[in-house]
């Protein structure tokens, strides 16, 4: 029993200095507050991703756009892109199709 009252002694003398007891209600207060340090980690790594995001779908757009004016431009190009994407064919023609493994 002597042995707990010496460790809560050096406890709550620890606890009592002012400087410690500043330190861990500021630590609770970050920790257990609305905007604690999780949620804004979180928060960072969510738009980190959602910027990643952006780049890849305008990067995409880019490509579709220039893919758009080569087809707008071209009657031999939407014939070449139906043929290969949707394998259109003409009433006489026979169309095979080859899986690449």
């Amino acid at each position: 029993m002597a042995v707990k009252n010496k460790y809560l002694r050096i406890t709550w003398n620890i606890i009592k200095n002012k400087y410690v007891a500043t330190l861990l209600i500021f630590a609770l207060l970050m920790c257990f507050a609305e905007n604690n340090i999780f949620v804004t980690m979180r928060l960072r790594q969510e738009l980190s991703e959602l910027k990643d995001e952006e780049k890849r779908l305008r990067n995409e757009m880019i490509s579709d756009s220039s893919h758009l004016k080569v087809l707008r431009g071209d009657m031999n190009a939407i014939e070449k892109y139906g043929r290969e994407v949707y394998y259109l064919r003409r009433a006489n023609e026979d169309v095979y199709v080859f899986d690449k493994k």
